[in-house]
């Protein structure tokens, strides 16, 4: 009896630890996983905005403050003038009272070199302009050679209107005109332009002009 409840004993202790290992089993949770700590980025520094300096005053040229405000508005004046009336432009020129004179007519090389003794008058020389468009427009033609008309001008390569007008245009320093009152830009031709236009095409007018 003694050995028999010894054994018996024995075999509920061994059922009962066993069944206290197996909760202490279910009782111990697997440890929590720390996470990574995340890494906040520094914030980046924004730049102090570089101060935009003060324009420097441009100084008026000594030169242009010594001239009567008369002679500058005169510089505003554009006429135009036939040979006939250069003697008028002398006098008005000599007074700076214009600063632009338009040709019309068709005037020689010794009528121009003439005017230009007379314009030349310091500070503030005369301006000389002449319509060279080419064709029927063409003030000086009988000193420099005839120009095709806009509309004939349209049908050759750039390369030789560039050359061309790149020719009259010293031909036309050298007779002192200043100004080339040229090219027409009108699209079309219509009443008072014909041929003194390129194209009806306004790609073509750029193109050409």
């Amino acid at each position: 009896m003694l050995i028999g409840f010894t054994l018996s004993c024995s075999v509920a202790d061994e059922s009962q630890s066993s069944r206290l290992e197996g909760q202490q089993q279910v009782l111990i949770a697997e440890p929590t996983v720390t996470p990574e700590q995340i890494v906040t980025p520094e914030p980046t520094a924004t730049p102090e905005p570089t101060a935009t300096p003060e324009p420097t005053a441009t100084p008026e040229p000594e030169c242009l403050s010594q001239i009567p405000v008369r002679y500058l508005l005169g510089q505003l004046i554009m006429t135009l003038a036939y040979p006939e009336d250069f003697a008028v432009i002398e006098q008005l020129s000599s007074n700076h009272e214009l600063g632009i004179m338009g040709i019309l007519g068709t005037p020689s090389r010794e009528d121009l070199e003439n005017l230009i003794q007379g314009v030349t008058v310091e500070p503030l020389p005369l301006l000389l302009a002449s319509d060279e468009e080419g064709g029927r427009v063409q003030r000086l033609r009988s000193e420099l050679g005839r120009l095709p008309s806009a509309s004939e001008l349209s049908t050759l390569p750039l390369a030789d209107i560039e050359q061309m007008f790149y020719e009259y245009g010293r031909g036309l320093l050298n007779l002192g005109i200043g100004i080339a009152l040229a090219p027409v830009v009108d699209v079309g031709q219509g009443p008072g332009i014909g041929d003194r236009s390129f194209s009806n095409d306004p790609q073509s007018v750029i193109r050409n002009a």
